[in-house]
């Protein structure tokens, strides 16, 4: 809940920043997140899958499964995106101007997907690793980390990049959040918070 509710807000505020520019600004952010959705479809779906692996390796004391069922959702996450990003970056002219012909708005979708489409990659690494935490019934480190990536990362770069670059600086807070995003997700899951046994071994360790 608290995750969804974070993401509901920071697209709330994103179209607060994005309302600050002129309408063509404005229909090529909608287009973008409309083209945004389609590709994170993929995302999606990889994480609910490592949820259901990981959660069946841990309940069945795999724990090495559950691992490797991150890191190849991971890996062929990153692939599958990181195809889509070169055909978006490829013809993202021609994908902006199937919602519209009007040549402004095209112009800034296709400045918007030009910024964002190299980090779609890094967002499948993101979502295979924080499914894995969902798995292993660490929901609040997903939050957290939902909560990082878009409030603390995206929301503040946006607003300095809109008023000391324009439209480009709000463009570049979605591939900086989403290239961070990855690396914190990562960098967390190898710390092994997520695993049961580094649970164990802790209070082990600390007693008290």
């Amino acid at each position: 809940s608290v995750e969804n509710t974070s993401r509901a807000l920071s697209v709330n505020a994103m179209l607060f920043i994005v309302g600050l520019f002129p309408t063509t600004v404005i229909a090529a952010y909608g287009i973008g997140i409309r083209i945004f959705s389609i590709v994170f479809l993929p995302a999606i779906g990889v994480a609910r899958g490592v949820e259901t692996m990981t959660g069946q390796s841990l309940g069945a004391g795999v724990e090495d499964r559950a691992d490797a069922a991150a890191a190849y959702a991971a890996r062929w996450g990153f692939l599958i995106l990181s195809g889509f990003a070169v055909v978006t970056f490829m013809f993202a002219e021609a994908i902006v101007g199937i919602f519209t012909t009007d040549p402004a708005v095209i112009e800034a979708g296709r400045s918007f997907l030009y910024y964002v489409a190299p980090s779609f990659g890094f967002v499948g690494i993101a979502r295979a690793y924080i499914g894995s935490f969902r798995g292993a019934g660490k929901t609040a480190i997903a939050a957290v980390l939902g909560i990082v990536i878009l409030g603390i990362v995206r929301l503040p770069i946006a607003v300095v990049g809109a008023f000391t670059v324009g439209a480009d600086g709000v463009w570049a807070a979605f591939t900086i959040s989403n290239v961070l995003g990855a690396v914190l997700a990562v960098v967390w899951y190898r710390s092994g918070r997520w695993s049961p046994d580094v649970a164990v071994r802790s209070r082990t360790d600390h007693p008290e």
